[in-house]
């Protein structure tokens, strides 16, 4: 399905935007395309947040910014800071490149590639706009947490509760309402543990089935967070 330019809110801020950069030489050697590697987290986004919307840019050139040369894709995020974040941290554990946020860049100096509205993810391509659907648990869990991190963060603020001290490093207890064998398969792919090397288990030593929640596994260990 395409869309016309017209009928799609997009975003073209005039003032520097902050970029998440992704090795592309790395990404290339890996024989992944950028689409497949950051597709599912950008359509985990919008179906998350289908009352915003977000256009991203891409902008190319050589960088040092990983600590060697190479050619690195700047994505100018040009919408809430959500976008950026989750972004980041849906592409961050992924092995086959390298990311991180990095430089602002306004986005007239780069090129319309993706657009979120309305739950959908849309990609620029031959001049028109094109839906595009992709899936992918992992970064669903990622980009889940991360939001609703950040909505935790804004109520708190909003009750003017004054902001805890966060240890160094990005720690979560994982939802109640999580179930067990998204969290396994998390942790493995976060520490890049082997398939099946996880396990949750009760005091009895007995596994959790993969469908049972993690209010289940608390409760059996008498752990309430």
């Amino acid at each position: 399905m395409t869309h016309s330019t017209a009928s799609l809110r997009l975003h073209v801020s005039k003032n520097a935007m902050p970029t998440v950069e992704i090795n592309i030489d790395k990404l290339e050697k890996a024989e992944i395309g950028l689409d497949e590697f950051v597709g599912p987290v950008l359509s985990a986004l919008a179906r998350r947040t289908p009352e915003q919307s977000c256009t991203i840019y891409q902008y190319m050139t050589q960088s040092v910014n990983f600590m060697h040369h190479c050619w690195s894709v700047f994505l100018i995020v040009d919408g809430s800071e959500r976008y950026l974040t989750g972004l980041a941290e849906g592409i961050g554990y992924r092995k086959e490149s390298e990311s991180r946020i990095s430089d602002s860049i306004p986005p007239q100096a780069g090129t319309p590639l993706y657009h979120l509205q309305d739950g959908e993810l849309w990609t620029y391509a031959s001049g028109e706009w094109e839906r595009m659907s992709t899936y992918d648990a992992i970064s669903d869990i990622l980009v889940e947490e991360e939001l609703d991190e950040e909505e935790e963060e804004e109520e708190e603020e909003e009750e003017e509760i004054p902001p805890r001290a966060k240890p160094k490093g990005r720690q979560r207890a994982a939802r109640n309402d999580a179930r067990v064998g998204s969290i396994k398969t998390k942790i493995e792919t976060l520490f890049g543990l082997p398939e099946g090397s996880v396990v949750l288990q009760g005091p009895n030593g007995q596994p959790l089935r993969a469908n049972a929640l993690i209010r289940t596994l608390r409760a059996r260990w008498g752990y309430d967070n």
